[in-house]
């Protein structure tokens, strides 16, 4: 049982924290280079030669301007750049999949971030902006693409995703709805390459941040790894905080750049030292591990006790993983239990999971079975996996308290309809997967809030295999 307590707990110390070298100058002259190099508007060459006079492409640069004010290559006039433009497109619906009598457009959605409007000059525009639109979909039909602004659906304005979601959803499948629309750019490709100079401008890395997001999560354009890690290394090098975090995660997991662990430290140190909770975590995580840095438990417990001093919740499961077991501290199940609680607050289904296995065995908090089935029922409906294989497979290191508590919990939300007698068959597993299942329904609903940078898992990948362990013993 010692050891099946050590599954549970043990090994709750998380994964690094994807939020996902040198300070060269280079690639930031790169980056604003690439922008301008095939420009046809002499000023946007002459603002990379104000920036770099002395730059690696200077003389190209020179050569470019001087043939464009020559005519030697036909050059954009002042005034007939592609500008802002409104304009309204009456689109057919077609209808949601998961409920056929609601109107679909097909595009994923998003804020119109105070970042983009900035870039744009566009800080008294209100709407919400086109990620992507689904191939021969509503939306692609009637000329809608990605980068287009809604700001207005039949007449009534638009200012965040939820309300157009709703707008579209009240009508039914073949009406016609009229959406207002602002294009900044004549394609995609071109939105981008405009992002691309504004970020290279740019002296905060706040923008640079902005574009390497929309090529991590294939927002406006494909997914690009490697372009995304040059945008937030850009972004990293101008001080931004979050970018470095996520440099060092792709550092850390060889995403966009040869994987090299040393150089995933120095950046998740130089987040963390500008205050960046994400940065903290992992940098605890790395010490902990020993992956590119020499392994010291009392760092690992002085950046999560930073970073869960913050509301961070992985840190919080660490350190109450840390104190369950005396790992680098004194031993202290009250204290650990204090940290799951706080954590579990906060959504964590692993803290719940730990906090549940802490309140059926009564150690460091009060013994309630009850509890714990509820902890281990809104850990599954979170749908973490790591939850539903204990209950699958291992039941039966759980009391029998417990057990009865859990089908009961199953059987008032009305997902299990079999005896209540602590013996997890068939009936019982089928509702345990029905939870799961769900939950990873909702989380293909399209999403109206950009994804997170990091993600939260834990490692119990030994589990079975100590399990069987146990029991020969």
């Amino acid at each position: 049982m010692r050891l099946l307590l050590s599954l549970v707990i043990g090994l709750l110390l998380l994964a690094p924290i994807p939020a996902p070298v040198g300070a060269q100058t280079d690639s930031t002259e790169a980056t604003f280079w690439e922008s301008v190099r095939d420009s046809k508007t002499p000023a946007e060459l002459e603002a990379y030669l104000k920036a770099y006079p002395q730059g690696k492409f200077a003389p190209l640069a020179r050569i470019r301007l001087k043939s464009l004010k020559s005519g030697a290559i036909p050059a954009e006039k002042a005034g007939t750049a592609f500008k802002p433009l409104e304009k309204q497109i009456t689109v057919r619906l077609g209808f949601a999949k998961n409920d056929p009598s609601k109107g679909w457009m097909g595009a994923k959605i998003s804020n119109l971030t105070t970042v983009f409007q900035a870039a744009f000059k566009l800080k008294d525009l209100t709407g919400v902006l086109i990620v992507s639109v689904a191939k021969e979909g509503p939306a692609d039909r009637a000329g809608i693409a990605a980068g287009n602004i809604v700001v207005a659906v039949g007449g009534t304005p638009v200012a965040n995703p939820q309300t157009l979601a709703r707008l579209v959803a009240e009508r039914g499948s073949d009406e016609d709805l009229t959406f207002k629309l602002v294009q900044l750019a004549k394609t995609p490709a071109e939105l981008m390459q405009i992002l691309h100079r504004k970020a290279s401008e740019s002296t905060d890395g706040v923008l640079a941040n902005s574009v390497a997001q929309i090529y991590a999560r294939g927002n406006l354009v494909p997914k690009d790894a490697k372009e995304a890690f040059r945008f937030y290394k850009l972004a990293a090098q101008k001080g931004h905080a979050g970018a470095m975090t996520d440099l060092g995660f792709m550092y850390e997991r060889g995403k966009g750049v040869a994987k090299d662990e040393a150089e995933a430290v120095r950046w998740y140190r130089k987040a963390a030292e500008k205050g960046h909770v994400v940065a903290m975590t992992n940098l605890g995580n790395r010490y902990r591990s020993g992956q590119g840095i020499a392994k010291d438990m009392t760092q690992a417990h002085h950046w999560w006790k930073k970073a869960a001093s913050m509301g961070n919740a992985a840190a919080m499961n660490n350190l109450g993983a840390m104190y369950y077991w005396g790992k680098g501290v004194e031993k202290n199940a009250v204290k650990a239990g204090q940290l799951f609680k706080k954590c579990t607050s906060k959504g964590s289904p692993q803290c719940m999971q730990a906090l549940g296995w802490l309140h059926d065995k009564g150690d460091g908090v009060e013994k309630d079975s009850r509890k714990a089935a509820d902890l281990m029922f809104r850990a599954l409906k979170a749908g973490d996996i790591k939850t539903r294989q204990r209950m699958l497979t291992q039941s039966e290191s759980w009391s029998l308290a417990f057990r009865h508590a859990f089908q009961l919990r199953m059987k008032q939300a009305g997902i299990y309809n079999g005896t209540v007698d602590g013996k997890f068959g068939p009936a019982t597993k089928t509702a345990i997967n029905s939870l799961v299942a769900n939950a990873a329904k909702k989380k293909q609903a399209p999403r109206t809030k950009a994804a997170p940078s990091s993600v939260v898992d834990d490692v119990l990948k030994d589990m079975p295999k100590l399990e069987k362990l146990e029991k020969l013993k």
